[in-house]
């Protein structure tokens, strides 16, 4: 195929570095929280996840998809929360 081990495993470099970030953030967090339900846990996955590829989504090419669907899902919850719909 031409690619050498090497070439292809410093492919991962990205992925590696963020893979090390998000398991000493945890294995950092597990000192001080350790979330009480399932819930609480996804939650701060989903979290940490967002907070993390959030970043990396809003650059091109993928940005010029993502940002309006952002800037659309904003606008709907302000209008539900100038309603008062969030009230709920």
């Amino acid at each position: 195929m031409g690619t050498s081990a090497a070439r292809l495993l410093a492919s991962l470099a990205p992925w590696l570095w963020r893979f090390g970030l998000v398991a000493a953030l945890c294995a950092t967090s597990a000192k001080f929280w350790v979330p009480d339900t399932l819930l609480a846990l996804v939650a701060a996955t989903l979290a940490l996840y967002a907070g993390l590829m959030v970043p990396f989504a809003l650059r091109e090419p993928l940005g010029t998809y993502v940002r309006p669907r952002l800037e659309a899902l904003r606008r709907l919850v302000l209008r539900d929360l100038a309603r008062g719909d969030g009230d709920r």
